[in-house]
């Protein structure tokens, strides 16, 4: 990850000052009317297009208001002193630093990559998603050149998924925004991490993405270390608007990377609809006036491509609520049972996945929390009576196991209770599809009409 900070000059420093000193104290307030100040901070400070994203003078005007109140607090109640207080350089100096403080750490932008070494197209990928999430194919970009390498990020004006024709390996680039300070606990890192994983599990439940659970099996680790010791899975990120040219990378969490080292497309079922019956598709099957075939280029290719990521470009184009939240948290648990090597883990976050999609935001004690969720998986699934009894017993079995993991009762899963992981997952995967269609068709639902 690369982060450049917000760096202000002597002169919009200088401005910053003036615009503080203007404040007096009024009314038993700090209020500034010093129309003077006010423009040549807008014309020193908030002409730079990150900045006005985030401040106006008059956000400036209430952060310095609370920064007053704060200063004069614990010191006196007494008005004339208040006002004193307000014209010694203590202030000015304590509320200029704050401020500029308050600047420099600004959300910005970032564009980070990840790539996916096994990932294998006959063409080309250049499709976008939406503004923040895309594919794309790179040009003129060096990377390390090592199959261990399943992060690398570019700067970028789009987001973009990116087949490197010379590597034959695919980029996924997202845009983030947050603060940045090379740790991987860092809001930047966090959100790239978390819409990653967002990403991989809708795109894996739909059957876009798939995971040679095998190979991934017969990964020897140490082996790896050994041939190439300097190079451990990452990905790379930079603001979007730096200059600077050299980005960071960050580590992936060692499961993840092992996992991502194994994803390829599913284009076996890409087709297209043509117009065109002179094709030379081996595979075509014709729909009236219109003939249903393979993509036979790199134009045809993307464009079958991006038709079966359309659910995913428009869940993650759709506005934040607590539907959206829900799906969210179960995907990027479904995400974390899917990359485990270790089964017991597994099956927890498989349940900790359903336990947020079945959620109704309401606090709920565990004693019946199991009877709770098992009647919704009942009648979410089940469409008899009968069918919902099997589906209710089937989630409790699963939540029983669950729960002896948690609470120590057994170490790890049984043989019996292995059959168990894989309903859990199928069960959470159907809801999610479910949950994600239902609120995709309310936002449609929504829409202004245009009659």
């Amino acid at each position: 990850m690369t982060t450049e900070k917000i760096k202000l000059h002597q002169g919009q420093i200088n401005c910053l000052r003036d615009f503080i000193k203007s404040f007096e104290f009024k009314n038993e307030s700090l209020t500034s009317n010093d129309y003077l100040s006010f423009q040549n901070l807008e014309e020193s400070l908030l002409k730079n297009k990150v900045l006005q994203e985030h401040f106006d003078k008059h956000e400036l005007g209430f952060f310095i208001q609370r920064i007053a109140d704060d200063f004069v607090s614990e010191k006196t109640d007494n008005l004339d002193e208040k006002k004193k207080l307000y014209q010694s350089d203590d202030w000015l100096n304590l509320c200029l630093e704050r401020v500029v403080n308050l600047i420099q750490s600004t959300p910005l932008e970032y564009t980070g990559s990840i790539s996916f070494p096994a990932c294998r197209t006959r063409f080309p990928v250049n499709i976008s998603l939406n503004s923040r999430l895309s594919i794309d194919t790179p040009h003129n970009i060096s990377y390390p050149n090592s199959s261990l390498v399943t992060a690398l990020l570019k700067i970028s004006e789009h987001s973009i998924w990116q087949t490197d024709l010379l590597n034959e390996k695919t980029y996924l680039n997202l845009k983030v925004h947050g603060y940045c300070d090379g740790s991987i606990n860092c809001t930047a890192s966090i959100e790239f991490l978390s819409l990653l994983k967002q990403f991989l599990a809708l795109a894996m439940i739909q059957n876009l993405l798939v995971a040679d659970k095998w190979k991934l099996s017969l990964q020897n680790w140490q082996e790896i270390e050994k041939s190439d010791k300097k190079v451990t899975p990452h990905w790379v990120m930079k603001t979007t608007n730096s200059d600077q040219q050299k980005p960071w990378h960050m580590e992936v969490p060692p499961e993840l990377a092992a996992f991502i080292n194994v994803i390829n497309f599913n284009s076996n079922d890409l087709s297209i609809l043509s117009d065109c019956k002179n094709t030379k598709s081996a595979s075509i099957t014709v729909l009236g006036s219109l003939v249903q075939r393979e993509p036979e280029n790199a134009l045809e290719f993307n464009e079958a491509l991006l038709n079966k990521f359309k659910i995913i470009s428009t869940f993650f184009s759709t506005e934040t609520s607590f539907d959206k939240e829900r799906i969210s948290a179960a995907l990027e648990w479904y995400l974390e049972a899917k990359s485990s090597n270790n089964q017991s883990v597994s099956l927890i976050y498989f349940c900790i996945g359903l336990e947020a999609i079945l959620s109704d935001g309401t606090k709920s004690r565990e004693l019946g929390l199991k009877e709770k969720l098992g009647d919704r998986v009942a009648y979410m699934i089940g469409n008899t009576q009968e069918e919902r009894k099997k589906w209710k017993d089937k989630f409790e079995k699963i939540y029983e196991a669950r729960s002896n993991l948690v609470h120590a009762k057994q170490p790890r899963l049984s043989k019996h209770d292995q059959e168990l992981l894989r309903s859990a997952e199928v069960i959470l995967e159907y809801l999610i599809e479910r949950e994600l269609n239902g609120l995709l068709k309310s936002l449609q639902k929504k829409k202004p009409s245009n009659h």
